[in-house]
């Protein structure tokens, strides 16, 4: 396995978040247009976490086959953007890593539908159940990156939560979606 790393570098002119919200919409095209290839590509954030300024970092590490990483054709694809990015080849992972997976965070709302489901196992109220829901909604804060679907024209606003797994994880996912995060379960990448 290998991976090619982009770096944002930094800019007076230009805010880190805005700057990954553009670079991850071209990285996010790119691996779209590889998954419907049937190649799939995971990502990594190598300094989540640590980034004053932006939690995501500067870093975003790509993995996969040398092949399938050089068909990318990530320079050539950030057009305008080169300027702000640098691009490394496709490059070994190092032999001594820990690994991670990066997956998609979806905060978790009372929704009537689970509300009527818990009302009805515990045998109370649905407003009762609602005023649970409501008071153990989720507080948790996560890094993430703004994206316009191409397809909708909508702005989302995607969460990327970290999970450590060690030297030696059991993968439970199903691969990576069309963002290179984990899908369904954990996928894990190397670490370093």
């Amino acid at each position: 396995m290998r991976y090619i790393e982009i770096r944002l570098k930094k800019n007076p002119d230009v805010s880190m978040g805005f700057l990954w919200s553009l670079v991850y919409g071209k990285v996010h095209e790119v691996l779209y247009r590889a998954k419907k290839n049937g190649v799939e590509h995971g990502v990594s954030f190598p300094e989540y976490g640590n980034g004053e300024k932006f939690p995501l970092g500067t870093k975003l590490r790509i993995f996969g086959e040398k092949e399938e990483l050089e068909k990318l054709k990530l320079p050539e694809r950030m057009g305008s953007l080169k300027e702000y990015v640098e691009i490394t080849s496709p490059m070994e992972v190092p032999k001594n890593h820990r690994f991670a997976a990066w997956r998609r965070y979806r905060k978790k709302k009372g929704s009537p539908q689970r509300a009527r489901r818990y009302a009805k196992r515990h045998g109370i109220s649905f407003e009762e159940a609602m005023r649970i829901y409501e008071k153990t909604e989720e507080k948790k804060d996560v890094p993430y990156f703004m994206h316009k679907s191409r397809s909708t024209g909508q702005r989302l606003s995607v969460f990327v939560e970290k999970r450590e797994g060690g030297d030696n994880p059991v993968n439970s996912g199903k691969g990576f979606d069309s963002f290179g995060l984990s899908r369904e379960g954990l996928t894990y990448l190397p670490d370093f």
